[in-house]
């Protein structure tokens, strides 16, 4: 996911939630789990978009998405947090 065009990543998902990993550079837990999302982006790419962000190259991202903290945030259709 390029971080410059995070508005449109998400509009180009359409209807399926999206799924996105914001982490930062050298994190061990956000390494060991990134074969786990590409296997559930490959497994459910009919039914889930997930993308990575890197917080280091996007700090207006960290702070209005995810406080500035490693996180996994899924976003529906209307681009919103799920959840919120």
């Amino acid at each position: 996911m390029i971080t410059d065009s995070f508005d449109d990543d998400l509009a180009g998902a359409g209807t399926q939630p999206f799924l996105v990993d914001f982490r930062v550079q050298g994190c061990g837990p956000c390494k060991a789990l990134a074969p786990v999302l590409e296997e559930v982006a490959a497994e459910q790419a009919d039914r889930l978009k997930v993308g990575t962000v890197q917080l280091e190259n996007a700090p207006e991202l960290a702070v209005a998405v995810c406080a500035g903290a490693d996180a996994l945030v899924i976003f529906n259709a209307t681009r919103e947090r799920f959840g919120d």
